[in-house]
């Protein structure tokens, strides 16, 4: 009979573990759709942001978007339904791009209720004007998902990338920032802080001999080539923890079995 016991609690404690892992390995989803789209100069296409909880209560989202101003320019940034799908009122914290920094900002939670939305949804609608003859990349950074009680939740971003007449972006970007701007959703306050790294070099003539007026030397971007194909999600792992409590419960009665045993 006690062996049954042991038994029992022994595949007690490894399905309680399993499930605990299992659901901390989901996270929720923030990507752009589509992924990848080929447009011409002069066209004008849009995307998505898209919010994916897999399960989990969302109660406001925030993010910035950094595109190549040189190949993109932003018509316009309109609110989706994700966060008012079941009828709540929302509030955007902030709506605002730069299309000479190239980057967009957005926020929004929920207002007089205390739920948030389990389903997947539409977060923003995005729409470009193609102005340069290269690709550029659209990617999510500094990207939050917030919970009910203002917690962030664990997430996973897939960026997207814009082809033009099939090329492909020719360095990663990264957006200056000037003045940080802390976005509370609904309480969290978030301050992005990015820079674009630049080495400025002046060359002298070679046989001057008379001095040069001193002049403001040219920065000059160092760019890193990136590959085509459409970048991974990133992905922030949960650690599993009442499992592990349960199973050690159940260990520690089987031991005390095995005692009473003896």
């Amino acid at each position: 009979m006690i062996k049954r016991i042991i038994v029992v609690f022994l595949i007690a404690g490894i399905l309680i573990v399993s499930s605990v892992t299992s659901a901390a390995g989901t996270d929720a989803l923030v990507k752009v759709v589509p992924a990848s789209i080929d447009a011409s100069v002069g066209d004008e296409f849009t995307v998505e942001v898209v919010v994916d909880p897999a399960g989990a209560d969302v109660y406001g989202v925030q993010y910035d978007l950094v595109f190549d101003p040189a190949v993109l320019q932003v018509v316009n940034q309109t609110a989706g339904d994700f966060l008012s799908q079941d009828g709540a009122n929302t509030i955007e914290v902030v709506n605002r791009f730069n299309n000479t920094a190239g980057k967009l900002e957005y926020g929004e939670t929920r207002m007089g209720v205390e739920g948030g939305v389990t389903d997947p949804g539409v977060l923003t609608r995005i729409t470009f004007r193609v102005v340069g003859d290269h690709g550029s990349n659209l990617k999510l950074e500094d990207v939050i998902v917030s919970n009910p009680e203002a917690q962030p939740l664990d997430i996973s971003v897939e960026d997207g990338v814009c082809l033009v007449g099939g090329n492909t972006p020719g360095a990663t970007l990264t957006a200056t920032q000037t003045g940080g701007t802390s976005i509370p959703i609904p309480t969290v306050t978030v301050t992005g802080t990015a820079t674009t790294v630049v080495t400025a070099t002046t060359t002298p003539p070679a046989t001057s001999t008379t001095p040069e007026k001193t002049g403001t030397p040219v920065a000059t971007p160092v760019h890193t080539e990136e590959p085509e194909s459409t970048p991974a999600a990133t992905t922030t792992p949960n650690t599993p923890g009442f499992g592990l409590v349960i199973a050690g419960i159940g260990i520690m009665m089987i031991a005390y079995a095995f005692k009473r045993r003896i």
